[in-house]
């Protein structure tokens, strides 16, 4: 069980880096973007 939770544990930690370094993508274009 513990074993189990640690799994998913990690699954939604990757999940969330993901999310965040595709928003840091989107800012970072959307930035680019203004000063053009």
């Amino acid at each position: 069980l513990l074993k189990r939770i640690t799994v998913e544990a990690e699954v939604v930690l990757n999940e969330l880096q993901n999310g965040i370094s595709n928003q840091e993508r989107k800012l970072t274009s959307f930035v680019e973007q203004q000063r053009q």
